[in-house]
């Protein structure tokens, strides 16, 4: 509310928690709280990023938030990169994406 109220256009949802969460293989409830504040914003003319923590095993269910317009997953990419080269990685982090 007060992002709306300030007047922001756009804002970068930190997937930290969920992050975290998705290696213990509860993170359910926090991909819902992402969910949730995504369909809020969207609905109230706020754009949405998302970044923090985001790797190749749960940037998938991210992407799959339709509201998302852009993904910070730079820092991964590069770490990736390390071991498959960086073509290599942007390619799968696209088909994680997809």
């Amino acid at each position: 509310d007060a992002v709306k109220k300030l007047g922001v256009k756009v804002v970068e949802i930190h997937t930290g928690k969920y992050a975290q969460s998705f290696i213990k293989g509860d993170y359910k409830n926090d991909l819902k709280k992402i969910v949730d504040t995504v369909e809020y914003a969207y609905t109230n003319g706020i754009e949405c990023h998302a970044g923090h923590g985001l790797d190749l095993k749960n940037v998938g269910q991210i992407a799959k938030i339709e509201q998302i317009v852009e993904l910070n997953v730079g820092y991964s990419i590069i770490c990736e990169s390390i071991f498959l080269g960086l073509e290599k990685s942007i390619e799968k982090f696209k088909s994680e994406m997809s």
